[in-house]
């Protein structure tokens, strides 16, 4: 395992929200604060099983490549305003209607090129973007290193499979 993929594992937490709001309530809530956070959210909806999932993305891998080559090489171009950015990541936004509202679950997928790294600065994005949609949807917040539900299409593999998009660049 490299040690960015050991980073991103040990900085990226599966985020869950309970709220008594409905399930497109809750979605577009969510996407509304990845938005505030940067984020550019996806227009196509899917759908897999008992799970609506529209995504929100962030970073772009050339740059990223770019200016990590250049620190590495002469790291004084930090001093001109040469800076890390992040790579290309999605936060996959699943949600599912529960008995007394709606159940979300959201996740930073690593599109696996670019600095690895980075993905701690998308991956603190979305805690916050989790935490203020919690907030203005009255709902309960929780975050964990392992995922809330298996079935949620939000870990890397279910999600790219769902949409193909780290292939969509």
């Amino acid at each position: 395992m490299s040690e960015s993929a050991f980073a991103v594992g040990s900085m990226s937490r599966f985020h869950e929200i309970v709220s008594a709001r409905s399930v497109l309530e809750a979605q577009d809530t969510m996407l509304a604060e990845l938005h505030a956070e940067g984020f550019a959210v996806a227009a196509p909806s899917y759908a897999d099983g008992i799970w609506s999932v529209r995504y929100a993305e962030i970073g772009d891998d050339r740059k990223s490549n770019w200016s990590e080559w250049g620190l590495e090489v002469f790291p004084l171009l930090s001093l001109v305003g040469v800076r890390r950015h992040i790579a290309r990541c999605a936060a996959p936004v699943a949600v599912t209607p529960t008995a007394t509202g709606s159940r979300l679950i959201t996740h930073v997928v690593w599109g696996f090129r670019g600095d690895g790294g980075s993905v701690r600065y998308a991956a603190r994005r979305l805690r916050d973007a989790a935490e203020r949609a919690s907030d203005r949807l009255g709902g309960v917040h929780r975050e964990q290193l392992s995922p809330f539900d298996g079935d949620a299409p939000v870990h890397a593999k279910a999600f790219d499979r769902l949409t193909g998009w780290r292939h969509l660049r």
